[in-house]
Order: structure tokens, then C-alpha cells, then sequence
């Protein structure tokens, strides 16, 4: 269980979030959603290492994972994506995703000193990025570099990257922001799909994501949850309308 208590921050004395404290499911989807400036993108950056919060703290399966660096919180199963997408655009799809596996045997020191026949292990690796990058759906352009990808093929690769650390949480950053709803359709059955073993986080403006992804959603306004239930009831309430309008 992924555990928020309390969880404070604030920018130049402007609170981005006030006292959130909620506790998710160990699987499921869950929505997150509200205007802009609500803090959504704020609570994953605090969840997730790449900020630290004023006051409060997170848990995951028992540990304290605030004020860990992101590369710790990933490595204890935490992950997430980015709405700028954050990849290499001279390295090839495959490559991204080969990165982006852990505690991989060539990285170790002794690998680099003593060379211990790595082929075997990269072969196995190749062949897992193969699948994850089947999985998403551009298994074909494995050897493209990341820039030659369309807008949606590299938010399907910024997914392949997520996947392929193995986390049993997954934060993702408005994955169908920009993308042709060909492309948008093959992300929600990815949620879904993950969302059978997995806590997969839904951060979007696309409420027909979130209406057909996700159990629960949970809603922000002006940095605190005004509402967290059932996707469709709090899709259809008052207070998703007013905060929107506000």
C-alpha cells in the first residue's frame, strides 16, 4: 500500500498542496484529477524524490520513501512518467528501454572490471525489451531513435521505460495529453491492462481516460482533495464542476 500523510508544499510562500493524506489500493487505477495549478503534478514530484515536501511525509509497503533521491524510490518499485517525456532523442526506442531495467548484472563493478561474458544477459535483456516494447505497441520501431518517433509513439515509449523497471506503482503524467485517439485508445487498455497487478496512478485531463480507466478518482483544487470516491461519482458531482469553474 502506498501511503500519503500530511503531505505539505509550497513555492515561494504559495502552497501547492495542503495536508494531503490518502491511502491507495496495492492494485487498481486510480484517477487524479482538477485544474490546473490543483498540485497534481506537485504530488507525484513529492511522491516520486523529485521534490521534497515541507511538512509530511510518504510510505510504500511499509518503508519511508520521502527525501529519497528518485533513482532509490524507483529502485523500491516506485515509478512514473513525465509529461515532457524526459527521453534521449539520439538513442534508439530498444536502448531506452534496456536502461531503464534493473539491477542489471553489467552494471555491477565487478562486471565492468573482470568483463564476465555479458552476451548471454544482454541477449535475455534484448529480448524482454522486445516484449515490453511489443507490448506497448512499436515493436517495429526498436531501432529508431527516439526523435524520429511520432508525439504518441513517444509517450508509448515513456510507457515501455515505466514498465521496464519492474515497479508495482505507476505514476503516469497525462499519457494521453497530445496523442490521436487511435494511440489514446491503445494507452487505456494499457492502464487497464497493468491495472490488474499493479497501483497505476492516473494523472489527466482527459476525463474519458479516466472515466474508463480508472475505479477511483480522486480531486484537487487549490492544493488539497475536495473529493475521492468512485470515477463516475465524482465525475458527475457538483464539486468536480465548481472546482473546475471556480
Amino acid at each position: 500500500m502506498l501511503e500519503c500523510y500530511a503531505l505539505s508544499k509550497s513555492f515561494g510562500g504559495v502552497e501547492a498542496l495542503r495536508d494531503f493524506s490518502v491511502s491507495f489500493p496495492g492494485a487498481g487505477a486510480i484517477g487524479i484529477i482538477g485544474p490546473n495549478g490543483s498540485g497534481k503534478t506537485t504530488l507525484l514530484n513529492l511522491i516520486t524524490g523529485f521534490s521534497a515536501p515541507n511538512h509530511g511525509y510518504c510510505r510504500w509497503e511499509g518503508a519511508i520513501i520521502t527525501n529519497r533521491s528518485p533513482h532509490e524510490v524507483c529502485r523500491l518499485g516506485v515509478s512514473r512518467t513525465f509529461q515532457d517525456l524526459r527521453l534521449c532523442p539520439a538513442l534508439p526506442a530498444i536502448d531506452h528501454v534496456l536502461i531503464a531495467f534493473p539491477d542489471q548484472p553489467n552494471e555491477s563493478l565487478a562486471a565492468t572490471l573482470f568483463k564476465w561474458n555479458p552476451h548471454d544477459s544482454d541477449s535475455r535483456a534484448r529480448v524482454l525489451a522486445m516484449e515490453i516494447l511489443k507490448l506497448v505497441g512499436i515493436e517495429g520501431k526498436s531501432r529508431a531513435e527516439a526523435a524520429n518517433l511520432s508525439y504518441g509513439q513517444q509517450k508509448l515509449l515513456a510507457l515501455a521505460c515505466c514498465i521496464a523497471t519492474r515497479g508495482k506503482v505507476l505514476l503516469l503524467d497525462e499519457p494521453v495529453a497530445g496523442i490521436d485517439p487511435t494511440l489514446r485508445r491503445t494507452v487505456q487498455d494499457l492502464i487497464k491492462e497493468l491495472a490488474k497487478d499493479q497501483l497505476v496512478i492516473v494523472v489527466e485531463h482527459d476525463m474519458d481516460t479516466i472515466r474508463t480507466t480508472c475505479n477511483r478518482t480522486l480531486l484537487l483544487s487549490a492544493g488539497e482533495v475536495i473529493g475521492f470516491g468512485p470515477t463516475a461519482e465524482i465525475l458527475n458531482s457538483q464539486i468536480t464542476v465548481d472546482a473546475y469553474l471556480r
